[in-house]
């Protein structure tokens, strides 16, 4: 059972003179690259190949509209509610539970998730690697089909007025054209190539999905996990060194990594939009992306889940981030401010790229000559097909190619270091003693994940990321965030003081803020929001969500998706259950179970003495000789059981 280890913990105001508050845990070198890490961990790269195809798919601009209301009445409440906690207590996603010990299995999950979403965020780091290093010459290799490409790529099938039969070329009712020794010559009739379902494809997709991925025909047992790429491989490796000596010294490395990793993105989206903007056709994706409005997409329950989980992925709520890198704060930093600054700007990022991606997406559609739902696509083909075959068609094009996948690893680095810091912080949290040997632990986490990412290097590597994905971005972290709202506001919950009711959190907002006019005016909108809003909200998608669940075609795929759904969801109930006994066998007496432990509430002693609004407060619990001090005089002798608060 994860507990707190009180000798292991800070027994006095440790303020050390390098301007840490905490010399022990450290804090962040300043309060921009808190704010920098924040927005690097939420803008990545579902901001540009998911969030615009979201809009496309949703009835354009009219998508915005419950996007906002849920960034409103879910996103941001529970963004500042994990900023909040992970501030307060110093803690990470594993120890912050120490309000109400029984919800640690949320944290657990948290910790699943951002484990899993670690694995293949690297894996996708890891195919911009590969191109980002094929870019380095002067043609890209994508730019025409070669030997690695199939017979129906397009370069190989040039339109023809028809097959010559005085040179025995053989004319075959599909539409293509064939001359006597069996070589494919052309396509006479697109109609017909159509109509006995022969697609054309481009060079980059046929580079990406046949040279860079190697995909097999689909994953159905583990059998297809065979065929490793030796070159993705090695890029995944170097992925994985590259993260690790970013975060060798945890948010203090990091912390300026991210001074590159956040600004530079922007910087390329900046370019690539002139750029874009000056191709033909690219008006037209524009006024795909944000005019064509149809409000009666707004009737459709679908719409709405896809706003709510778009949120949740695109915030990086429920995943146990927010957590690691506010716990790195310094007790009085504002971190409302921060919170509604860096949930804004995600949100505008998000915006803004889709009219990035729309640019080349319409210039696509027009030198294909084809419509531009044809060409709009979601997900890895966006970044890795659409770009590349756009980018293949301008003037220097090697240039444009390496700025492209250099701004995607720039992408993928930031939330990359948040991940990884989850994990980091809440082992570090949960078990101090190994803390002096912290760049072991990260190098042991970074070998383990390796290893974990190597099947999807596979023939199979593809369809097995994309089970993981999509198990993980639904309505299992909806719930996580469904139960740290109970946690927090039902549970931890309100107390009574003059007649009124008074959320704890709020009030412990109050202590870490003091006289913030932006709390006094936000306050009630965020209790509101935690208590019933944003709860009952989230139930509701949750069941919409199983009524409208579809079963994955592969039987291997739908029991993979139950799997990871279990083992995010799985410790909410096992953990509480696990604790239990154990409480009711060790510590009979305890108290803890749902109630806040002994040291719950600010690291530093001289920071939880400003808890004044609740007399129970235990405001000293680690002293050895006096004992556990709370507001209103009571003593409790050292070495007891933990307690909790003293009532």
């Amino acid at each position: 059972m994860i507990e707190p280890n009180s000798s292991n913990r800070w027994d006095v105001d440790t303020e050390s003179t390098d301007g840490d508050e905490n010399k022990k845990r450290g804090n962040w070198s300043n309060q921009f690259d808190f704010i920098l890490s924040c927005l690097g961990y939420a803008v990545g790269l579902g901001n540009l190949w998911r969030f615009p195809f979201l809009c496309f798919k949703n009835g354009g601009a009219v998508f915005l509209i419950p996007y906002a209301i849920c960034l409103l009445l879910i996103g941001m409440p529970i963004f500042v509610l994990e900023l909040y906690l992970g501030q307060f207590s110093s803690s990470g996603p594993l120890t912050v539970w120490r309000f109400s010990p029984m919800f640690t299995g949320v944290g657990i999950g948290m910790m699943v998730a951002s484990s899993l979403v670690g694995i293949y965020y690297n894996i996708v780091m890891a195919w911009a690697l590969y191109y980002l290093f094929a870019s380095f010459t002067s043609k890209l290799p994508w730019q025409d089909c070669g030997d690695w490409s199939s017979d129906t790529c397009i370069t190989k099938l040039p339109d023809i007025s028809g097959c010559n039969t005085t040179l025995q070329e053989v004319a075959y009712p599909n539409g293509t054209c064939y001359n006597a020794n069996g070589t494919l010559l052309g396509v006479y009739n697109d109609t017909l190539l159509k109509q006995y379902n022969i697609t054309r494809s481009s060079a980059a997709e046929e580079y990406f999905f046949n040279t860079v991925l190697q995909v097999g025909s689909g994953l159905e047992t583990f059998s297809d996990l065979t065929g490793i790429s030796w070159q993705l491989s090695l890029c995944l490796l170097l992925a994985w060194i590259i993260d690790f000596f970013c975060l060798f010294r945890s948010v203090k490395s990091s912390g300026k990594v991210v001074y590159f990793t956040a600004i530079f993105p922007y910087v390329v989206l900046i370019i690539l939009l002139i750029r874009g903007a000056l191709l033909s056709g690219s008006l037209n994706g524009v006024e795909w992306y944000i005019a064509k409005a149809d409000l009666s997409k707004l009737r459709t329950p679908e719409v709405w889940l896809d706003a709510i989980t778009q949120i949740f992925f695109s915030l990086s709520a429920s995943f146990g981030g927010l957590h690691a890198l506010s716990s790195y704060n310094k007790f009085h930093n504002n971190c409302l401010r921060d919170a509604i600054i860096v949930s804004l700007g995600n949100c505008l990022t998000s915006f803004f790229a889709g009219f990035v991606v729309f640019s080349y997406v319409g210039y696509m559609a027009e030198l294909q000559g084809v419509d531009i739902d044809e060409v709009a696509k979601g997900g890895p083909s966006l970044a890795f097909v659409i770009w590349p075959s756009a980018v293949a068609t301008i003037p220097v094009s090697p240039l444009w190619s390496i700025l492209l996948f250099f701004m995607l690893i720039t992408l993928g680095l930031d939330s990359q270091f948040t991940l990884l810091e989850t994990i980091f912080t809440g082992l570090l949290d949960a078990y101090p003693k190994i803390r002096k040997h912290k760049v072991w632990v990260h190098l042991a986490v970074c070998l383990v994940l390796f290893g974990l990412g190597l099947p999807m290097c596979t023939k199979g590597g593809l369809y097995l990321l994309d089970y993981v994905d999509s198990a993980i971005n639904g309505w299992p972290m909806v719930i996580l965030g469904l139960t740290e709202l109970i946690a927090v506001a039902w549970v931890y919950g309100a107390y009574p003081r003059y007649k009124v009711i008074f959320l704890r959190a709020i009030e412990d907002m109050k202590v870490m803020l003091g006289d913030s006019l932006l709390l006094k005016i936000t306050a009630p909108w965020w209790t509101l929001c935690w208590i019933l809003i944003a709860p009952v909200l989230l139930g509701v998608v949750t069941v919409v969500s199983w009524i409208l669940y579809k079963p994955n075609p592969s039987y291997f795929g739908e029991v993979l998706q139950w799997l990871v759904r279990f083992a995010i969801v799985g410790p909410i109930i096992i953990y509480p259950v696990l604790y239990g006994i154990y409480c009711l066998i060790v510590r009979p007496k305890d108290k803890t179970f749902i109630r806040p432990q002994r040291d719950w509430g600010p690291s530093l002693v001289k920071h939880r003495r400003l808890v004044t609004y609740d007399p129970n407060f235990v405001t000293d619990p680690y002293h050895e000789e006096m004992g556990l001090t709370t507001r209103n005089g009571k003593e409790t002798p050292s070495g007891n059981v933990n307690v909790g608060y003293v009532y």
